[in-house]
């Protein structure tokens, strides 16, 4: 897969942002999205994720309801104050009618529940590519990448 991505300018690809603070849900989402071609950005805490969407080019984000600092609905509402508004999925949040609530107020593209899996995430991110990025559906971003 590497000697294929390497082949690809990332300006092709789309990157992602996954800000979670638990390796084992950090690395499943890792895997979904790298087996996809996209460029992905880690983060542990808050900080970590307002520190990288400064730096680095990010397309969409993955957000755990509660990363440590502020929390994902905090960080996303923060990071569309200080940057440009990206497309977010938040995750591992309980299904309370408040919840979504705050989730459609700060105009996150929808919830998932933990653990993560990974058809289910698939899913998601590919409704999300659609409805963000129609031009790139039926392009090298979002696709599977075989292994050689």
């Amino acid at each position: 897969m590497m000697a294929i991505l390497r082949q690809i300018p990332e300006s092709l690809r789309l990157s992602a942002l996954i800000g979670e603070p638990e390796d084992i849900h950090l690395n499943q989402a890792v895997s979904v999205l790298g087996r996809r071609g996209m460029i992905v950005h880690q983060a542990h805490s808050s900080g970590e994720v307002i520190r990288i969407a400064r730096e680095c080019r990010v397309d969409f984000l993955l957000l755990d309801m509660d990363i440590p600092d502020m929390g994902g609905l905090r960080t996303y509402h923060v990071l569309k104050e200080m940057v440009q508004i990206f497309p977010c999925i938040l995750f591992g949040c309980p299904s309370s009618p408040e919840v979504r609530r705050r989730a459609l107020e700060e105009e996150a593209f929808t919830l998932v529940p933990k653990p993560l899996e990974p058809r289910v995430l698939t899913g998601v991110v590919d409704r999300l590519i659609e409805r963000y990025f129609p031009n790139l559906k039926d392009g090298f971003r979002g696709k599977e990448v075989e292994e050689p």
